[in-house]
């Protein structure tokens, strides 16, 4: 079966694996219903009593759009890539609704959500919506921005004779921990008179952003005979808005040296 059969699924059926019941490929449609006309109170804002303007108003319209309903699809692995080749039976189809704050927006349920997943596994996942009046229509998601925190990982790219799916990775780090993000011990350069210099050592560790690493210290060993120094943290360094998902990151001297001279506050 057709992934773009699966994703045309009648509204009772959502939350379950898919199965082979599908709606007519069209244009999406939709209602616009409960339109008035909107007064204004002395201040300026829209009434929630006056719908009927007088001779000196100023009149606002209202409207909803209606029997749309939207849904989002997942499927767990990377055994098959790209949403149109979805294994019929092994997805999961969630419904979302829309938020109060602002109805245009639509969100699975907080009781609903994707459950959870194993350390550094791949979801792909697409969201729909159906037209629920009269006759059915559908609508799927078509682009995907794949997150800058993912660099230089792009399985679009790795997977792009396959297919195409939006897709997030299951991080195995608990929330508020500290990592070492990134290492860089012998990044070699080319100076001008061609010759290969090693000057861009360093060390990036991510840390939730006000969180003060004062005495953390980093062990390096080097050389055959297993040499070690220690870095230790010094405090006193400024606080910084997050950078990427709650956190900021602390970068060694180039090249590391020992006291370590940090390049980016806590």
């Amino acid at each position: 079966m057709r992934a773009e059969d699966r994703f045309r699924l009648k509204s009772d059926q959502a939350d379950n694996a898919t199965t082979g019941n599908t709606y007519t490929d069209s244009a999406p449609g939709f209602d616009i219903v409960n339109v008035k006309v909107l007064c204004k109170d002395e201040d300026g804002a829209y009434s929630a009593t006056g719908f009927q303007p007088l001779i000196a108003d100023e009149v606002g319209v209202e409207a909803q759009i209606a029997n749309i309903q939207m849904y989002v699809t997942y499927y767990v692995g990377t055994n098959v890539w790209g949403a149109d080749n979805w294994p019929a039976g092994q997805t999961v189809t969630k419904p979302m609704v829309p938020v109060a704050e602002n109805p245009l927006v639509y969100r699975t349920s907080p009781s609903n959500d994707i459950p959870v997943q194993r350390q550094d596994q791949v979801v792909q996942y697409r969201v729909w919506a159906s037209y629920l009046g009269g006759d059915t229509f559908f609508k799927q998601q078509e682009t995907f921005d794949n997150p800058s925190w993912y660099f230089p990982v792009d399985l679009n790219q790795t997977f792009a004779a396959q297919g195409w799916s939006p897709y997030y990775i299951v991080y195995g780090v608990p929330w508020g921990a500290v990592w070492i993000n990134e290492i860089n011990a012998v990044d070699q350069s080319e100076d001008s008179y061609g010759l290969y210099t090693w000057n861009n050592q360093y060390i990036e560790i991510a840390v939730p952003a006000g969180v003060e690493l004062e005495g953390w210290m980093i062990d390096l060993v080097t050389g055959p005979h297993y040499q070690s120094n220690t870095i230790k943290i010094p405090a006193g360094l400024p606080s910084q808005e997050p950078m990427t998902n709650g956190y900021v990151f602390l970068s060694s001297a180039t090249p590391i040296k020992i006291p370590l001279v940090l390049h980016c506050p806590r």
